[in-house]
């Protein structure tokens, strides 16, 4: 083996007054565990700060905002703010910066820039719930060279405002309904904000429990019934951290006072008298089971001959409905009549294209019946009504042929009651037919599109953002064309925003259209994937070409980290790198799990990189995880302990940074699993003791001729000479019965203990143990008696046997052993 010296001239020497004992003693390699001490520091002066100059005075200077944030109270460049609740950005304002006893500034113009960051990554804009960093920076004029931040927290859109509504089915941004009556359906209840209808699932979750319940542990429930309820809105995405309490949650009975009850007419001198309405709707409410409600026959009429009849309805024992109305009619007729259109069966349906070349219209004229006999009906006693979609009448329109949905409805009037009925049909009447490939053109961003696809970007798509042009075979513009946007459901939507399918689909009810008259519009997610840490370095320490470790210096700020993904490639197919986006959440974790903001031990670092909330996980791909190494730049300076996980690397570094141990010479090697001589050990103490050792030495111990004199087998003029003759007259070894030492032997861990014991009783605090203190091992037997109290002391004082079954006493001492043992005693 190379003989090492382990002296260190010119050092300061350790005190033998120990500060304390590490937790982690002497071990098998497996055992020990890692610790992070700093490295040697060699004449390290400290800078006096000039505090006078404008770049301190700036870097201690104060960061003003815009009215939106708010600083926090007794804190410097502190800010607080609430996310917007319609996803919009926030506004800095003004951003200025007074430095320290100077006025005030206004960050703008070349001499300064301004980054926004969030989580390390810069990005344009405040926008959704986290913490944010303002950076104002003076590039140029007095201040260069000067950097001053503040921190920003946002915090989710305030739900103060959030009220419920019913949601419309055919108009999800309609949140004008806030009355709730009982139909016999489970009511769709949203949540809307400043009359902006908020997105379930994406924006909130809401639980409902009944009134005077358990809101935490009750399970939710429908609101269907009438009664009170209790809902909790629970703020997510943009809202995230928010919670709404709405108490007393009405759904008001239905009111059948109110209400317009119809019957439909029976016929027949035995048909038995009805029981229960048609039909039966109080405004925009339509109860859903008509047969909830019961028709009793006013006083005064018997249910008998044809005429018609006054009926009282109610809905005795339903708590969900209220009230009565006696003014429920029902015809009981002789006969009911059949309709007929053109001398055919009556048509539920009609469509009309104008566009044809003979265009056929529904005539009203040919509206016709027949009573039970198959004999004509008298036109006087057929009323004909034409409404539009809104109900009102529409009969003028319909009869110039105007394009439109129509509801035509022919009823029996006869005030005779021989014949009674009615039929509707739906009539459209449509301008042309419109072949979509030729007719309709679409421009989005002011081009002819026929589909749109892009990256997610943030930006919205809305039906707006299209321009339609529906023409017929000869080019003249159809009016009345919409457009609206569908998910890939076919749902509604009014945007497209996130990552996904959609359609802009146009509809005209004046044309017909030949062939889909939709755009398909593809939203792609961000891939996140591969990820370049910026902040890594590589240590070259066995002076070749190939770097020993790829690593992140210890200390560096997770913020700092310089995390960019790779957007794509370049014209020449080199990889292109962007910061990461805010949608980003990074997760710094170490070995133990524990999540960290800055890395501040060596080892392994699993840097977690997940989406920020549910939007960013519907519109970025993720990558499952990134492994960094940490180190410490002035620990890596031996080539064979690199690896931070390795038991022995913290030791090894201490070792050498308390000038206790080196490497070889001329080497950039420790050897931490190579044996260690007796010389070594004699060394290794010697460096412990720093100054006292010469005291120690007797006067005359050194001559000319033969060096430091100390046991016959020495050469006193070898590195290790000065070393062992302080040792053996400081009573540390005692050499063995012939009268050598063998400097050159390895060394066993019970003799290194033993020196070790004698150090201490030399010049430190020895506590003498006893067998009982290891007598749990497996192989306490193996220990020779005349080591057995030092092995004691040493196991007691935490500096061996820690974490194992097994002191492994005959074993030969390694070098990674003796520095973590003389480590752990040095405290």
């Amino acid at each position: 083996m190379t003989a090492c010296k382990d002296s260190l001239s010119g050092k300061k020497a350790v005190s033998a007054t120990l500060a304390g004992v590490l937790a982690v003693g002497m071990v098998p390699a497996a055992a020990f565990a890692a610790e992070a001490p700093a490295d040697e520091v060699q004449n390290d002066g400290i800078e006096l700060l000039d505090t006078t100059s404008p770049v301190t005075l700036f870097n201690a200077g104060t960061i003003a905002l815009g009215s939106t944030f708010s600083p926090v109270s007794g804190q410097t460049n502190q800010f607080t703010a609430n996310a917007t609740t319609d996803g919009t950005a926030l506004d800095l304002g003004a951003v200025t910066v007074t430095p320290k006893g100077q006025s005030a500034v206004t960050a703008t113009g070349d001499d300064f820039k301004v980054t926004i960051t969030k989580n390390g990554t810069e990005v344009k804009e405040i926008k959704t719930p986290g913490t944010y960093t303002v950076t104002v920076e003076a590039v140029g004029g007095d201040y260069e060279g000067g950097q001053v931040s503040a921190t920003i927290t946002v915090k989710g859109a305030s739900l103060a405002n959030a009220t419920l509504f019913q949601v419309n089915p055919d108009n999800a941004n309609d949140v004008s309904d806030t009355t709730f009556t009982y139909t016999g359906n489970v009511l769709d209840l949203g949540v809307q904000v400043d009359d902006k209808a908020l997105k379930a699932g994406t924006d909130y979750t809401i639980k409902f429990v009944n009134a005077g319940g358990d809101a935490n542990n009750d399970p939710a429930v429908e609101v269907k019934n009438a009664g009170k309820y209790y809902a909790v809105i629970t703020g997510q995405g943009n809202f995230v951290g928010n919670v709404k309490k709405i108490a007393n949650v009405t759904v008001a009975q239905f009111n059948l006072a109110s209400a317009t009850i119809s019957v439909d007419d029976v016929y027949g001198a035995t048909a038995a008298k009805p029981s229960t309405p048609t039909s039966v709707k109080n405004g925009s409410d339509v109860l859903a089971n008509p047969a909830e409600v019961k028709l009793t026959l006013n006083d005064g009429q018997t249910w008998d001959a044809k005429g018609q009849y006054a009926f009282t309805a109610k809905a005795d024992g339903n708590t969900n409905i209220t009230g009565s109305n006696a003014n429920v009619t029902c015809n009981k007729v002789d006969a009911v009549a059949t309709f007929e259109y053109d001398g055919a069966a009556f048509p539920t349906e009609f469509t009309t294209n104008k566009g044809d070349k003979k265009p056929v219209y529904f005539d009203l004229d040919k509206i016709a019946a027949k009573d039970a006999a198959g004999k004509a009906v008298d036109e006087s006693l057929i009323d004909v009504t034409v409404t539009d979609k809104d109900g009102s009448d529409a009969t003028a329109d319909f009869k110039a042929h105007k394009a439109g949905t129509y509801t035509v409805k022919a009823a029996i009037n006869d005030d005779t009651y021989a014949l009674g009925g009615s039929v509707e049909c739906k009539v459209v009447i449509k301008e042309a037919t419109v072949v979509t490939a030729e007719n309709v053109v679409v421009k989005y961003n002011g081009k002819i599109v026929t589909s749109v696809e892009k990256n997610y970007d943030g930006d919205d798509i809305v039906a707006s953002d299209f321009e339609v042009t529906v023409t017929d075979a000869k080019g003249n513009v159809i009016e009345g064309s919409t457009q609206g946007l569908v998910d890939a459901e076919g749902k509604a939507v009014d945007k497209a925003l996130n990552a996904g399918s959609y359609k802009l689909v146009i509809e005209n009810d004046n044309v017909v259209f030949e062939g889909e008259a939709v755009v398909p519009i593809t939203i792609n997610k961000v891939d996140l994937s591969t990820i370049k840490v910026g902040a890594e370095q590589k240590a070259w320490l066995d002076h070749t070409e190939n770097p020993v470790l790829t690593y992140v210096q210890k200390g560096t700020e997770v913020a700092d980290l310089d995390l960019e993904y790779q957007s794509g490639t370049d014209e020449n197919g080199e990889p292109v790198w962007e910061a990461l986006p805010a949608a980003a959440k990074v997760t710094v974790k170490d070995a133990s799990g524990k999540e960290v903001t800055k890395l501040e031990d060596e080892g392994i670092y699993t840097i977690e990189i997940a989406a920020a909330d549910d939007d960013a996980a519907l519109n970025y791909t993720f990558p499952t995880e990134v492994s960094i190494t940490v180190a410490d730049e002035a620990n890596l300076k031996f080539a064979d302990n690199v690896d931070s996980s390795a038991w022995y690397y913290n030791e090894v570094n201490k070792a050498a940074e308390l000038g206790l141990m080196n490497g070889y010479a001329d080497t950039n090697l420790f050897g931490p699993n190579d044996t260690i001589t007796r010389a070594q050990v004699a060394q290794v103490l010697f460096n412990m003791a720093g100054g006292r050792a010469d005291m120690d030495l007797p006067e005359g111990s050194y001559n000319e001729i033969y060096g430091y004199a100390s046991f016959g087998d020495v050469n006193g003029k070898m590195w290790y000479g000065k070393a062992i003759a302080w040792a053996k007259a400081a009573g540390i070894v005692t050499g063995y019965g012939d009268g050598t030492f063998a400097p050159e032997n390895n060394i066993t861990r019970e003799e290194f203990a033993t020196m070790l014991a004698r150090y201490a009783q030399k010049y430190g605090n020895y506590t003498a143990g006893s067998a009982a203190d290891f007598a749990a091992y497996g192989d306490a037997s193996v220990v020779d008696s005349w080591a057995a109290e030092y092995v004691a002391w040493a196991v007691k004082g935490g500096y061996m046997g820690k974490n194992t079954n097994v002191l492994t006493p005959l074993a030969n001492m390694t070098r990674a052993e003796a520095a973590a043992m003389v480590v752990r005693y040095a405290g």
